[in-house]
C-alpha cells in the first residue's frame, strides 16, 4: 500500500510540476514577448560572427563586452572572517593602525550579543561622498541584520565629520535618516555607557584589502571589492528606501534597458551617449524600451534609487553614479564603459551581489588588467595618485556601432537569467 501511495504521488506530483514549469514559460514567452526577443538576440549573435568588428573613426574608440569574473578562489559576499570582533568593555576606542595582528574575540555562535558597534575608518581625506560611504556602512548593515534583537550602533570615525567644516554628503544624510528609521544610532564622538560582557564593537577591516584594484606587483588578479553578507541584505535595504516599490526579482515586462551618462563631468563623459541611443532605438527600439538619462544631476536619492530599480540593462561610464546599483534587482545587466588604462570594477560585484551581472567595456584592442597600473592602497604614493588621476579623468570616446555590435551579449544574459529565475 506504501508503495502505492509512493508511486501514485509521483505520477502525479511530476506532470504537475512540469506543468507549473510550463505554464510559466508560456506566460513568460507568450504574453511578455520573451520569446520574441531571445529569437531576435540570438539571430543577432549569429549574424555577428559572419561580420566584421565595426571600426571607429577618429576620434570614436571601438569597445568591446567582457563578462566581468570574480578574483579565483575570493568570494562574492563577506563573512564573520572579514570582521574584526573585540569586546567593547575591553576595547571602547577601536585602534586605528597595526590591527593585522589582532585576533577577533568574539564567537557567532557561542558569544552573547546586547549591543553592538560598528566602528568604520577610512584612509581618506574625508568620508563624505556616497560612493565611498557605502562600501563602508553595507557591511554594518548585514553585520546587524545578522543579531536583530541586539541594538545597533554605527561609530563613525573619519577625519572630516557632520560636524567638521565639510559635512556629509546629502546621500549620506539621506541614507543616514533610513538608518535611524531602522534602530540603528549613530555614536559619533559618544561611548556606550556602562559596557558589559554582551557589548562587542566591530569593524569592517575587509574594505582595506577589497577596493577592485589588481594586485599591486602587477602580476596578481583583480582583488574583486565586496560589500554586504547575503542578497537578502541588500534586498532589505531596498524594501526600506522604496517601500512597497521594492521588488526581489527581475521584472517580466518589457525589456528596459537606460543609458546613463555623466555630461555635468569632464571624467569619463561618454561623448556618444546620444548617437548611441538614436543606434539602439532604431535596432531594437521594437521590441525593448529605451531611456537615456544624461547626468543623475537634479535627480533625488530616491528618484536615483527608482530609476536603477527599474531597469533591467544598463550602459553607463564608470563612475560615482554606479553606486546607486545597491537599488538593483536580480537579473539587472550592466555594461560598465572604462577609459583606456584604468580598470576599477568596483561596482561590478555591487550588483552581482544584488543578483545581477556585470559586463565591463573595453577598448577592443585592449587588455585592462595589463594595460591598468597597479594601484597600491597600503602604499598610495603622490606619483600613484597623479597617474590614477590622469588615467580616470578623461572621456569615454566608445563608439555608438561598437556598443551595438557587443549588445547581444549583453542582452542575452539577462533573458537567459529571468528564465533561469522562473525555474
Amino acid at each position: 500500500i506504501v508503495t502505492l501511495i509512493v508511486v501514485i504521488v509521483f505520477q502525479w506530483s511530476t506532470p504537475f510540476q512540469e506543468s507549473t514549469t510550463q505554464s510559466k514559460l508560456k506566460n513568460y514567452d507568450g504574453n511578455r514577448n520573451a520569446y520574441n526577443l531571445e529569437t531576435q538576440v540570438l539571430s543577432a549573435m549569429a549574424k555577428r560572427e559572419d561580420s566584421i568588428n565595426p571600426i571607429a573613426e577618429f576620434p570614436m574608440d571601438d569597445y568591446r563586452a567582457s563578462r566581468l569574473q570574480l578574483s579565483p578562489g575570493r568570494p562574492l559576499f563577506a563573512t564573520f572572517d572579514d570582521f574584526l570582533i573585540l569586546s567593547y568593555k575591553d576595547t571602547k576606542v577601536f585602534p586605528e593602525k597595526d590591527f593585522a595582528n589582532i585576533t577577533s574575540t568574539f564567537s557567532p555562535s557561542k558569544s552573547r550579543v546586547k549591543r553592538l558597534v560598528c566602528h568604520i575608518d577610512r584612509s581618506y581625506a574625508n568620508l563624505r561622498k556616497w560612493q565611498h560611504y557605502i562600501h563602508v556602512v553595507a557591511p554594518c548593515w548585514s553585520l546587524f541584520r545578522r543579531f536583530p534583537n541586539a541594538k545597533h550602533y554605527i561609530d563613525i570615525h573619519a577625519k572630516k565629520s557632520p560636524g567638521s567644516d565639510k559635512p556629509w554628503s546629502s546621500w549620506i544624510i539621506e541614507m543616514n535618516k533610513y538608518f535611524a528609521e531602522s534602530n540603528i544610532h549613530f555614536l559619533n564622538n559618544d561611548k556606550l555607557r556602562r559596557p558589559g560582557s554582551g557589548d562587542w564593537i566591530a569593524s569592517t577591516q575587509m574594505i582595506s584589502h577589497g577596493h577592485g584594484w589588481g594586485d599591486p606587483t602587477g602580476n596578481g588578479p583583480l582583488i574583486n571589492a565586496y560589500y554586504f553578507m547575503e542578497q537578502s541584505d541588500i534586498f532589505d535595504l531596498q524594501k526600506r528606501v522604496l517601500g512597497e516599490k521594492a521588488m526581489h526579482g527581475p521584472s517580466h515586462d518589457k525589456l528596459r534597458i537606460l543609458l546613463l551618462n555623466r555630461e555635468d563631468s569632464s571624467a569619463r563623459n561618454w561623448k556618444y551617449t546620444n548617437q548611441t541611443f538614436d543606434l539602439i532605438k532604431h535596432e531594437w527600439g521594437d521590441l525593448f524600451d529605451v531611456k537615456l538619462i544624461r547626468s543623475f544631476s537634479g535627480y533625488s536619492f530616491k528618484q536615483q534609487a527608482t530609476v536603477i530599480h527599474d531597469a533591467d540593462v544598463i550602459i553607463s561610464p564608470h563612475g560615482a553614479q554606479l553606486t546607486d546599483l545597491v537599488f538593483s534587482r536580480p537579473c539587472t545587466t550592466l555594461l560598465e564603459l572604462f577609459p583606456r588604462g584604468f580598470y576599477y570594477p568596483k561596482k561590478g560585484t555591487l550588483l552581482m551581489e544584488a543578483g545581477g551581472i556585470a559586463f565591463i567595456g573595453y577598448h577592443f584592442d585592449g587588455s585592462p588588467v595589463s594595460e591598468a597600473p597597479a594601484f597600491d592602497y597600503y602604499n598610495n604614493t603622490e606619483s600613484g595618485k597623479r597617474l590614477r588621476e590622469e588615467r580616470r579623468s578623461v572621456p569615454i570616446f566608445a563608439s555608438p556601432a561598437s556598443i551595438l555590435y557587443a549588445l547581444p551579449d549583453v542582452l542575452h544574459a539577462a533573458i537567459t537569467c529571468r528564465k533561469q529565475w522562473l525555474l
